[in-house]
């Protein structure tokens, strides 16, 4: 009997995700018998929850904010990748033991978005907004190829751990801000938080920030132009939205899973409908 593999996305809220469409358009362009669910678990809930997946059946799911980091302690391995950013956003159930691995696929992700909007990491000064899983995944791919990257987060000491968490190389080219950044000297700035996801959020950073920065990346894919990118481009720098992050990380996340090769374009398909 054909059992349909069951896979997911989990975090808090879900209510903007566009996983679901994407992945669910990938099995039926590879022609596998699958369902990709929302799993959207509060925080007070999180550890039940994991303990209720890790028996349900699941082949695999995807994590996003805010339990990239809270995952860690259940999985039975870590990726080296994973292992390095110190951040999950995969999860692969070994069809055999039901153990679970855990992946990080945002770097992969990352580095296809800053490809395929032609904006250049290395050698810039960054000033970096978060300091979540989105954000050590942002750091471990830029690498130590950046001249400098500033991190300002509303908890500094998270952002301590992250850059305590990267490689000595990266750790060299990072400071951690205990306040919001009194200056304009920024080549690159990347929102890698939440905010922009509801209607009403106000910008993660004064609008001047922005004045000498050449370009801007928002982590958030949905709205597709927050008010982050509409206040980068009216200074006129070049703008990236989270999108491509999204389909790379999921195609990438998609091969883990089946091991075949990832449909991208019908991924992109749908998520350009939606």
């Amino acid at each position: 009997m054909v059992v349909t593999k069951l896979y997911g996305i989990l975090g808090h809220p879900l209510g903007h995700t566009l996983s679901p469409a994407m992945q669910n358009a990938a099995f039926r362009a590879a022609g596998i018998d699958a369902l990709y669910v929302a799993l959207p678990v509060e925080p007070a809930r999180i550890r039940r929850a994991l303990a209720g997946l890790k028996v349900s059946g699941f082949s695999g799911f995807n994590v996003t904010v805010p339990y990239k980091e809270t995952v860690l302690p259940y999985l039975d391995r870590i990726s080296p990748d994973a292992r390095a950013v110190g951040a999950v956003n995969t999860i692969v159930a070994d069809p055999r033991t039901g153990r679970w691995v855990g992946h990080n696929t945002d770097v992969y992700g990352f580095q296809r978005l800053a490809a395929r909007a032609g904006i250049r990491t290395a050698g810039r000064r960054i000033l970096l907004i978060g300091a979540g899983g989105a954000a050590r995944a942002v750091c471990a791919a830029i690498g130590g190829a950046a001249a400098s990257i500033d991190i300002v987060n509303r908890t500094p000491a998270r952002a301590r751990k992250l850059r305590a968490a990267m490689p000595k190389k990266i750790q060299k080219k990072i400071d951690v801000l205990s306040s919001t950044p009194m200056s304009h000297a920024y080549d690159l700035i990347i929102n890698a938080t939440s905010v922009g996801l509801l209607r009403g959020d106000r910008l993660p950073a004064p609008a001047w920030i922005f004045e000498k920065a050449t370009a801007a990346i928002d982590l958030i894919y949905n709205p597709p132009r927050t008010d982050f990118l509409r206040r980068a481009r009216r200074a006129g720098c070049r703008i990236a939205g989270g999108l491509d992050m999204l389909l790379y990380q999921g195609a990438r996340a998609f091969e883990l899973w089946t091991r075949r090769p990832a449909p991208v374009a019908a991924m992109r398909r749908a998520l350009l409908r939606k």
